[in-house]
């Protein structure tokens, strides 16, 4: 039997120290640790594989189709339940409720004015959020209106505007009117008043590109900002930000800013998180399984045709997944050997599978069996 890990008897040990136990309390806590550790050692030959996705997907019929959010002047949501699940199991490239937990670096001030602060450079705003813009096509111009106290709250004046219309807009002729400015286009098609209205439009002026929102909230016994919409990238290049603990639940996202292991550990969390919310009790081991099988090939695939079934060896196995008739007849194309190694395809052929008692070959040894005494008693 495996005993329990030095390292472990070391942490446990320290824990003991910690909370001031000692001689036989000390003794018993660690004999206790130990029996609890060998209670919940896997069997040998135990199929795993076949228990982990039961123990996974039949408390998940219990989740209910929800969204939660967070309270606070602006909604952020967060997808949860079985959505969420699906989601994270087939490694999909875009999370439809992308959210970024932002934490500010020690020693800067958390106050109300300076979270605004930050929520004002995180939140991202177009031209068009800030100042009104209309189009008319029958004079060839664009009028553009404003309010100075909008402008004040984004630290911008009348010039910072006439700055950036003037360098958008090369084409035209720059008025000011005494509500804002008129930009005129002379000898210009109606396509190219319209090409320039529609630049303004989407011309981003403040915060990171993909962040629609934004809240302060107390997590972790400190304020943090959570995010609608996720740029794990550009948002750690604001100097208030900590890089080194700021983190999406945009797995993809991870995997791409920080690599597998990085990935794999965020898959572990938010997958776990799902089961906590819906208050489903999953062994931790059954998860840890899952995404190793999901990353063991140094990036991320979902449990879908076109990830971890494709790199299966067995024809049979990616047959009895999807698109059975299609996998068969190239696996006969290509003259592919089924071996027989997996379960489902000892499943499918009615062989005995080579998990469980069916790795064990036993046999009777007759000649050491005692024989019965039939001679008759006198």
């Amino acid at each position: 039997m495996l005993e329990l890990p030095e390292y472990m008897i070391k942490r446990i040990v320290g824990f003991a120290d910690k909370q001031g136990l000692t001689g036989k309390k000390k003794d018993k806590f660690l004999q206790d640790c130990k029996e609890y550790y060998e209670d919940r050692l896997v069997p040998i030959y135990e199929p795993v594989g076949i228990l982990t996705p039961h123990s996974m997907c039949e408390p998940a019929t219990q989740m209910t189709l929800r969204t939660k959010h967070y309270a606070g002047a602006i909604e952020v949501s967060v997808g949860s339940g079985v959505k969420r699940l699906e989601e994270l199991v087939d490694a999909r490239n875009k999370t439809k409720y992308p959210v970024m937990t932002v934490f500010i670096r020690e020693g800067l001030k958390t106050d109300k004015n300076s979270m605004k602060n930050y929520l004002k450079q995180i939140i991202y705003k177009k031209l068009s959020d800030l100042i009104e813009i209309k189009e008319d096509l029958k004079e060839h111009k664009i009028l553009v209106s404003y309010d100075p106290k909008v402008l004040h709250e984004y630290d911008m004046k009348k010039e910072d505007l006439y700055k950036i219309l003037k360098g958008v807009l090369k084409l035209s002729v720059l008025q000011e009117t005494k509500d804002g400015f008129e930009v005129l286009f002379k000898d210009q098609t109606l396509l190219t008043v319209r090409k320039y209205f529609q630049k303004l439009l989407d011309l981003g002026i403040v915060g990171i590109l993909g962040i629609s929102d934004a809240i302060v909230s107390d997590e972790f016994g400190e304020s943090v900002i959570k995010t609608q919409g996720s740029n794990l990238k550009d948002i750690s290049n604001l100097e208030f930000v900590d890089v080194y603990r700021t983190y999406t639940n945009d797995i993809s996202e991870i995997y791409k800013v920080f690599g597998i292991e990085a990935a794999r550990e965020l898959l572990v969390r938010e997958i776990a998180e799902v089961y906590k919310k819906s208050v489903i009790g999953v062994d931790l081991r059954h998860l840890l399984l899952l995404v190793d099988a999901m990353c063991y090939d140094g990036e991320v695939l979902g449990v879908v045709r076109t990830g971890i079934v494709s790199t299966k060896k067995s024809p049979f196995a990616r047959a009895a997944f999807e698109q059975t008739e299609k996998v068969l007849f190239n696996s006969a194309l290509y003259g592919e050997e089924e071996e027989f190694e997996g379960v489902v395809e000892n499943v499918m052929a009615g062989l005995p599978i080579n998990i469980g008692v069916g790795k064990v070959d036993l046999e009777i040894d007759f000649d050491k069996i005692p024989k019965e005494d039939n001679k008759e008693k006198k």
